[in-house]
């Protein structure tokens, strides 16, 4: 014969809990006894019958009455408990679903997460899920985080070095637009002029910029329209009237533009070419 033992109702053998959930009171119970006795998870007092049972909920070992155990099988319980309190413990964590994120209990039954940071990782999942990521610009590579225009620091690096080489770089050396050759030669042609307007005569003198800067009413223009062109012999000094006037066709002496800049050009003080020319092969490098 065995020693007492305890056991969950639930690992109790299949054919032994049919006996005892279809069983009544005065059958014989031999098969059931023997069972137990052998086992040592039944335990029998004169008439009475009683299971060593192990609590569902905090393991601890109590015995119950064989009408008790049947009654309980015949209302489709499998789980057995020392108390009430065990009980009630044990269904609300038994009926508490997982956690659809992290994958442990979630704060009640009711409830889907076991925090609010689980249930916002769950919403960025199945948002990042159903949403169509753009490629990026530079690589193809699927961008997946919403603010980034590339997928990585690398690819912003690079394409942000590409953007910025040459004349769209604002410390650019060499022939943008008005590059730095411009503006040092827009100085010598300054020089050249005498500081006044080509056409109408007009003296330098400063205004008012929309920004709030000081502003000098004279500007160097490119007589072929050519920004890159920065030679003297291309570059004339108008006022802010006359220039306008030349752009819209208006004024008279625009066609002399180039034999005016040519002239004065030849005429200046040794300094100021060989200041010219300085700028010219400083810049050679790039105006092949």
């Amino acid at each position: 014969m065995s020693s007492t033992k305890s056991t969950r109702l639930a690992d109790i053998p299949s054919h032994v809990l049919e006996i005892i959930q279809f069983s009544s009171r005065g059958e014989d119970m031999s098969p059931l006894i023997n069972w137990g006795l052998v086992t040592g998870f039944v335990s029998k007092d004169g008439r009475k019958i009683t299971f060593n049972l192990l609590c569902e909920n905090c393991q601890a070992p109590f015995t119950k009455p064989l009408f008790d155990v049947r009654k309980n099988l015949k209302t489709g319980g499998t789980d057995s408990y020392c108390s009430k309190t065990c009980c009630s413990q044990h269904q609300a964590r038994k009926n508490t679903p997982k956690c659809e994120a992290c994958g442990n209990l979630a704060e009640h039954r009711h409830k889907r997460y076991c925090s609010p940071a689980c249930k916002e990782t769950l919403r960025l999942r199945r948002m990042n899920e159903n949403r169509q990521f753009p490629p990026c610009p530079r690589c193809g590579t699927p961008v997946t985080v919403r603010a980034n225009i590339y997928c990585s620091t690398d690819c912003a690096d690079a394409v942000h070095s590409e953007r910025m080489r040459g004349s769209l770089n604002s410390k650019f050396k060499g022939l943008g637009k008005y590059s730095n050759q411009f503006k040092a030669m827009a100085e010598v042609v300054r020089q050249r002029d005498n500081n006044r307007c080509s056409s109408c005569n007009a003296p330098d003198r400063l205004i008012k910029h929309c920004h709030g800067r000081n502003r000098s009413i004279l500007h160097v223009h490119h007589i072929d329209e050519n920004t890159r062109n920065n030679t003297p012999g291309n570059l004339i000094l108008l006022c802010m009237k006359c220039h306008k006037l030349h752009h819209h066709g208006k004024l008279a002496l625009s066609p002399q533009f180039s034999a005016i800049a040519s002239n004065r050009s030849e005429s200046m003080t040794s300094k100021l070419k060989s200041t010219a020319t300085f700028l010219l092969m400083a810049f050679s490098s790039t105006t092949a």
